[in-house]
């Protein structure tokens, strides 16, 4: 599998330090975008980004990536990943099981944040349970690498090999960010509000603002633009229901230069690796 051009940073004796109290809390994945995250004490990281991260999407009938934004109840679509296989539990309908590894020919036309690309239709079993559920004719398309997905990064100043997830592969959060939010708020959120991959502890608030670069062991991530927020995070991960927080409150404080919402950071990596929790992350 092929990684983004090695780019090794020059180094600043401030900014790199080793920062034993600074290190990875929580690693998570969502194999189907926009539903159910799972908590990881491993991540290993493939060309597109976290390993089975994003692999799989619903769209409806003109092919569009369905997400909570319009369809909040996606958060209640239930993944777990055991022997090999994805299984995908949609309620009130029936388990879906996968195999994670599987060659395929790309027969569905995706559509995710304007960029078209093709992947392998998961079958009517599956599409049903979903359709039914949700209220909408729609289908379950996996990514297949045979068939990457490019996106042009303005920010980055060249396209990077990603699933479907929107933009880039990670986004990382401090659990410092956090803390300050939930001491804003009426009654705190957790942070799968925010759907990160990574989340450090050790930092102070909002630090991820002005990080450039990262280094876990050998592996190196490099900042592309702060993450703007939308309504997934007014969504209750655990019930599908919505109300106003957090995006109100952040409104009030965390805007950029353009008016944005903003919340986390979010990464692309430099090369291969396998992620931990409780890494010693180095801010470079």
């Amino acid at each position: 599998m092929a990684y983004p051009r090695s780019y090794h940073p020059p180094l600043s004796p401030q900014r790199n330090e080793r920062r034993s109290s600074v290190h990875i809390k929580d690693l998570f994945i969502y194999p189907v975008k926009s539903c159910a995250g799972i908590a990881v004490q491993e991540m290993p990281l493939a060309a597109t980004g976290p390993l089975y991260d994003r692999m799989f999407v619903i769209v409806n009938a003109a092919g569009n990536a369905l997400t909570q934004r319009v369809h909040p109840r996606l958060c209640l679509v239930r993944t777990l990943i055991t022997r090999g296989h994805l299984a995908i539990r949609v309620p009130g309908g029936t388990m879906h099981i996968t195999p994670l590894e599987r060659d395929g020919i790309a027969d569905r036309d995706v559509v995710v944040w304007g960029d078209a690309c093709r992947g392998m239709d998961e079958g009517d079993t599956v599409a049903s349970a979903l359709s039914d559920f949700l209220g909408e004719r729609c289908r379950l398309v996996r990514y297949l690498p045979t068939h990457p997905r490019l996106r042009e990064s303005s920010y980055l100043g060249q396209a990077i090999s990603i699933s479907f997830s929107d933009g880039y592969p990670f986004l990382v959060i401090s659990q410092a960010s956090l803390d300050d939010l939930n001491g804003r708020l009426p009654e705190p959120v957790p942070m799968d509000r925010f759907r990160p991959n990574l989340v450090i502890e050790g930092t102070e608030p909002y630090a991820e603002d002005a990080w450039d670069w990262l280094a876990v062991g050998k592996i190196v991530l490099n900042a592309a633009n702060q993450c703007a927020r939308c309504a997934t995070t007014v969504v209750d991960q655990r019930t599908g229901m919505t109300s106003h927080e957090p995006l109100r409150t952040l409104a009030s404080y965390r805007r950029n230069r353009e008016g944005k919402i903003v919340f986390g950071r979010n990464f692309r990596h430099l090369n291969g690796g396998v992620l931990r929790v409780g890494d010693i992350v180095t801010i470079i």
